[in-house]
């Protein structure tokens, strides 16, 4: 049933320029009637392609800066939301990610 109404819902395609390209055979977000379905980042640079090897707090300044230009891609930022996830590798410290989301860059 669920599917059934994802079938009718407008669906659009959201890819930035400004955060790096998916590497696999998915899309940055897809905007779904009014919700915004977006897939993971990791701290890649979109102009060198390269993941940013500094320390924790620039890995997840870049991964929300990632974030920011998919949503604002979208007509969006990090004000307008529902509910987020957040995956990290465990030992990661938790702070640095409240930090930043608390700061919204």
């Amino acid at each position: 049933m669920i599917r059934d109404i994802f079938a009718f819902m407008n669906k659009k395609i959201i890819n930035s320029q400004k955060a790096p390209a998916p590497i696999g055979p998915y899309n940055q977000a897809v905007m779904a009637g009014q919700f915004l379905y977006m897939s993971g980042q990791i701290a890649l640079i979109p102009e060198t392609g390269e993941l940013d090897m500094g320390s924790i707090d620039s890995e997840t300044r870049r991964v929300m800066s990632n974030l920011k230009n998919v949503l604002a891609e979208a007509g969006m930022d990090f004000r307008v939301k529902e509910a987020d996830v957040k995956y990290h590798a465990e030992g990661d410290s938790d702070d640095h990610f409240r930090m930043m989301d608390d700061r919204r860059l």
